[in-house]
């Protein structure tokens, strides 16, 4: 399987996403921005009108290895702005396949109004099956999840969440697809993608 980067590229071009951006306590690696400089970086940001939450970044990253197996690491931070936010945008999750994929890793941190860091207890995370809501059959994706903590207006969230194959799920290879946007306001988007 041959990944280009090219139609990635000009895809996002097309979309009307700028390239090169400045710099901003995001961009910065995983969980290694000061608390204060993200929420400083993070209070800066104004919207016209209010919404639940802002998506200050939404990145993945889809890394496949010689035997087409995919790691993919979705990072999300943001900023919750009303209490719909704090209802919705109030747990962590993930999907995942056990015949073929490690368990998720999730990390987060929500920083509060007052500057203070309060990390994912992952002692609260809970797995378990899925069916749909007009079923009595369960299949075989799992979800992941558990509530962030000292969740409020005002809060900055920071979360990763990386899911792992242990084995492909077709020899040959996969196909994906992958949504662009979200219902709320997304200042940066980034999707990166590393291929043999």
């Amino acid at each position: 399987m041959r990944i280009r980067r090219l139609p990635l590229t000009l895809c996002l071009g097309f979309l009307g996403l700028p390239a090169v951006h400045a710099a901003e306590a995001w961009d910065s690696a995983p969980f290694t921005a000061p608390a204060s400089e993200l929420m400083q970086a993070a209070s800066a940001v104004t919207r016209e009108r209010p919404t639940s939450v802002v998506v200050l970044l939404d990145e993945r990253r889809f890394v496949f290895d010689e035997q087409h197996r995919l790691t993919r690491t979705s990072r999300l931070v943001y900023r919750v702005d009303s209490p719909d936010g704090v209802e919705r945008w109030a747990a962590s999750s993930s999907r995942w396949q056990p015949w073929h994929q490690a368990r998720p890793s999730i990390q987060a941190r929500v920083i509060t109004p007052d500057g203070h860091e309060h990390h994912l207890d992952e002692n609260l995370l809970h797995d378990a099956g899925t069916r749909s809501d007009s079923s009595q059959v369960y299949d075989d994706d799992h979800v992941l999840e558990g509530p962030l903590p000292a969740i409020a207006i005002g809060a900055v969230v920071e979360e990763q969440i990386t899911v792992r194959d242990e084995k492909p799920f077709f020899a040959a290879g996969s196909t994906l697809r992958e949504y662009v946007g979200r219902p709320v306001p997304v200042l940066r988007t980034r999707f990166v993608i590393d291929a043999p």
